[in-house]
């Protein structure tokens, strides 16, 4: 086991308007290897509570405010060293952490993110949604929302 490694605590919503998911794309550049569609959300900063941060990602990714309600789910998952270097991420394994939480949008425009991690943001049809190229966070967190978690 590594005894030296770093956390992220990652905070996210489901949002879910008449039949689709509100989703973002990530930025093939943005890792080593393109990853495709994931929830709006990201890293917790500083003194912000993990509904701040979920709610601030999702307005920074899409344009939207959105009110965090309800925790759906909890995933935790680690990436090693060598995947780290080879992403150019950092030299030591990483605990990610992802707090999911059910969301109402309130208001704004839905827009793609300027300069971050994510390229797209959009409304996707749930029976679009098993036909996209995907990170297991939106199944999980969709599993969550439906009332029967995968885990």
């Amino acid at each position: 086991m590594a005894k030296e490694f770093e956390t992220r605590v990652g905070a996210y919503c489901v949002v879910v308007r008449d039949d689709s998911i509100l989703l973002c794309h990530l930025r093939d550049d943005w890792f080593a290897k393109p990853f495709g569609w994931t929830l709006p959300g990201g890293g917790m900063e500083l003194y912000e509570t993990p509904r701040e941060a979920a709610e601030r990602e999702t307005f920074e990714e899409t344009g939207l405010r959105v009110e965090a309600g309800r925790l759906l789910t909890v995933r935790t998952f680690s990436v090693t060293a060598e995947e780290r270097i080879e992403r150019s991420r950092g030299s030591v394994p990483l605990l990610n952490l992802q707090l999911v939480f059910a969301a109402e949008a309130l208001a704004g425009e839905l827009r793609d993110e300027a300069a971050g991690s994510t390229d797209a943001a959009a409304w996707i049809p749930f029976d679009e949604v098993p036909r996209l190229k995907r990170v297991e966070l939106v199944d999980d967190a969709l599993a969550a929302w439906r009332g029967n978690e995968r885990h």
